[in-house]
């Protein structure tokens, strides 16, 4: 149970939704309208003569389904260039892509293209290449892939609704984000339960006395339960909590942090009652009460099946 007088309030939103449009879209076999609405071709490395290291300008791919070509024209008698992908989160820190080493350039392969799918989760992606030997003339471009469709806006619209939904459904938050938790009091027991699971982790506890001063509670004097759903904070053994006379609203603000991570580490199961919500949603969009009792319609019967082992209870 929580403390009769408490409150919630969101202090960073999630940086990303658990579903991209992409992937309702191919759940609803919405597909584009035509090929070139939904391609779009951006070079990393533009075709030049090349020699020694090249490496490409970073390309935003969040949301897209994503294939790289090598576009490579003469390569001098000798010479070879031996290309790969390299992927980011901040377009700042690069790191290889594993398994994205495209065929080695050389005269056995001159004037063609060669092409390498992505599938990684990363939000940049570029290319780096090596020429040894002699001079090679290539570039490599980035394909983006997505789907076109007129009711682009209603579909991201639906799935933070769908999160919506199933976070308040099951009691948890998917994609990180940090709260703030207000309570008027300490509570009577030894330990404060963490609205939302997961818990990753616990900022600060601050409390505040009758004076209007503010305060940090020592990490030393208790412990955070991450483990348990919900989260929770422990007092160490023989602690207490301080001992102040509060101020009148809000005094006790604990902040942390909750959620899965990124969309990646979303559950399968959590996923796909999220397309079936927004498949609901998208087919019944002005049904919203159920037509035999005249109430609120709840969501679809499959997804609060995938969701029954999701729930965490207070």
């Amino acid at each position: 149970m929580f403390p009769n007088r408490w409150a919630l309030k969101i202090k960073t939103e999630p940086a990303e939704e658990p579903l991209s449009a992409d992937d309702i879209k191919r759940h609803l076999r919405a597909d584009a309208g035509t090929l070139s609405e939904a391609i779009t071709e951006t070079p990393t490395i533009n075709v030049a003569s090349s020699t020694g290291i090249s490496t490409g300008a970073g390309i935003d791919i969040m949301g897209y389904r994503i294939v790289a070509n090598v576009v490579a024209g003469a390569i001098m008698a000798g010479g070879t260039a031996d290309i790969h992908l390299e992927e980011s989160d901040d377009n700042i820190t690069y790191a290889d892509v594993v398994g994205s080493t495209f065929t080695q350039l050389s005269t056995a392969n001159q004037n063609s293209v060669v092409e390498k799918e992505y599938s990684g989760s990363k939000q940049y992606v570029r290319a780096s290449g090596t020429v040894a030997g002699a001079a090679c003339i290539y570039g490599v471009n980035i394909l983006k892939f997505s789907p076109y469709n007129p009711e682009d806006d209603d579909i991201e619209s639906f799935i933070t609704v769908a999160r919506d939904i199933v976070e308040g459904h099951t009691g948890r938050r998917l994609i990180t984000q940090t709260w703030n938790y207000y309570l008027d009091e300490w509570p009577c027991k030894d330990h404060i339960k963490i609205p939302y699971a997961p818990l990753v982790s616990v900022s600060s506890v601050k409390y505040t006395d009758c004076d209007g001063t503010e305060y940090t509670m020592s990490t030393d004097s208790y412990i955070v339960d991450t483990k348990s759903e919900p989260g929770r904070i422990v007092l160490q053994y023989d602690g207490s909590w301080p001992s102040v006379t509060p101020y009148p609203v809000n005094p006790i603000n604990i902040e942390y942090v909750a959620g899965y991570g990124t969309s990646t580490n979303v559950p399968k199961t959590i996923k796909q009652a999220m397309k079936l919500i927004v498949g609901d949603l998208y087919e019944n969009r002005e049904n919203s009460r159920d037509t035999k009792y005249g109430e609120l319609k709840e969501i679809p019967l499959a997804a609060k099946r995938l969701l029954a082992n999701k729930r965490v209870w207070m």
